[in-house]
């Protein structure tokens, strides 16, 4: 019981910048799926192949925290063993991002990179 009222108090500093943030910490408190696992799965493909050094991303409150609860759902936190279950998904949109990002510039790009470009107002680019 002392563990977990812990890990509550974690979460809700992780993600206290935000009403999103907030509502995310809660969420993953009562085990409720606000974001799919594979959406979770394309949010950190996005962030691993386009994020770095992207000031869209690093200023943007919403995007961030989409981004933590992501890692919260898939177990990704360093050092914890992610959802077995995903690790094919989460490989696959890094390979059709990579992919994309070899290309960048042409008419075919996955729907999931312009859905994650339109929700959390972030440019893809490299």
């Amino acid at each position: 019981m002392k563990t977990e009222i812990i890990d509550t108090i974690e979460k809700l500093e992780l993600f206290k910048d935000t009403d999103i943030g907030r509502l995310y910490a809660s969420a993953l408190d009562c085990d409720l799926p606000i974001i799919s696992k594979e959406k979770c799965c394309q949010i950190l493909a996005w962030v691993y192949i386009f994020g770095g050094g992207n000031e869209d991303v690093c200023m943007n409150k919403n995007f961030g925290s989409a981004i933590r609860y992501s890692q919260y759902r898939l177990n990704i936190l360093g050092g914890e063993m992610i959802d077995i279950d995903y690790i094919e998904t989460l490989q696959e949109y890094i390979r059709e991002a990579e992919q994309y990002s070899k290309k960048l510039g042409n008419d075919n790009k996955p729907e999931w990179i312009s859905d994650i470009e339109g929700r959390y107002q972030v440019t893809t680019r490299i």
